[in-house]
């Protein structure tokens, strides 16, 4: 309901690749959830310190669509209803040129980036299965 009344769509379960370019494609904000274990697909790069599965898909599709990737973190307030925003600045491709010239060093720079604000607010990381299943066995 609160999506809805915010004028925000959801793309259904799993990653709907036709829905996302045309959500891309017709100038709206695409939100992707990177903090996910993608097993042998993805590339491996720290997350928290320990190396993890990640997709690379998104940083793919924003360096073929020319889109930027804005990092956005939510931080509830103490009060426990609120939260604050938070809309970092413009990623910039480590290689210089495109998120695709070095999608490893991409990946790395988005799962720094990721679990520099865990750290910051632990108790705001909400995972329900282990984000490192396929690179540590932990099922």
């Amino acid at each position: 309901l609160l999506r809805a009344s915010s004028l925000v769509k959801t793309i259904g379960k799993g990653f709907d690749l036709k829905a996302a370019l045309t959500c891309l494609k017709s100038g709206e904000i695409l939100g992707v959830l990177l903090d996910q274990d993608f097993g042998s697909r993805g590339i491996v790069a720290p997350f928290l310190g320990i190396d993890a599965s990640t997709p690379y898909g998104p940083l793919k599709m924003a360096d073929k669509l020319k889109s930027r990737i804005v990092p956005l973190f939510i931080i509830r307030r103490p009060d426990g209803i609120n939260h604050d925003l938070y809309l970092l600045p413009p990623l910039k491709p480590p290689s210089g040129e495109s998120f695709g010239d070095d999608l490893e060093g991409s990946v790395r720079l988005c799962n720094d980036i990721i679990s520099e604000w865990i750290s910051r607010y632990p108790g705001q990381w909400m995972w329900l299965y282990p984000r490192w299943a396929s690179t540590t066995g932990d099922r």
